[in-house]
């Protein structure tokens, strides 16, 4: 079974907000339909929605386009086909649009789903990216 830590919203004290972790267990064939439904998207797909679950639950495109290898057109055409199979949905405006991952635990079986050394070589990329940002 895979593990998920999730945020549970505790009480506020003034202002400050009390989270605790609490960790859950994704059942074996929770997990395993999650895959199925990510294998069966196309190359481009599979691909893009695995590089945006390790920008995080939510992302924008331009992070997502600096670690991508697809052309504006190509990458906007596969995020709407992932939005119309609701895997993810817009959220805002143009210029502040970004995406979230519909369900978390999508986000997390894809994540899970690369291996080591390229999790840890597109982290550097979005990190890369973030800091040539903000300089």
């Amino acid at each position: 079974m895979a593990r998920v830590t999730l945020e549970h919203v505790g009480k506020r004290y003034d202002d400050v907000v009390v989270v605790r972790d609490v960790s859950l267990e994704i059942p074996d064939r929770l997990q395993a339909l999650l895959m199925s439904r990510i294998d069966a998207l196309g190359g481009s797909a599979k691909d893009t929605l695995r590089k945006a679950a390790v920008i995080g639950n939510t992302f924008t495109f331009p992070v997502l386009e600096a670690i991508s290898d697809a052309s504006d057109l190509s990458l906007e055409g596969v995020l709407k086909e992932l939005a119309q199979l609701d895997l993810i949905y817009p959220e805002g405006e143009v210029p502040a649009l970004s995406y979230r991952f519909k369900q978390p635990l999508v986000q997390e079986v894809a994540y899970d789903s690369l291996a080591f050394a390229r999790r840890r070589g597109l982290h550097y990329r979005v990190a890369s990216y973030i800091e040539g940002v903000n300089g």
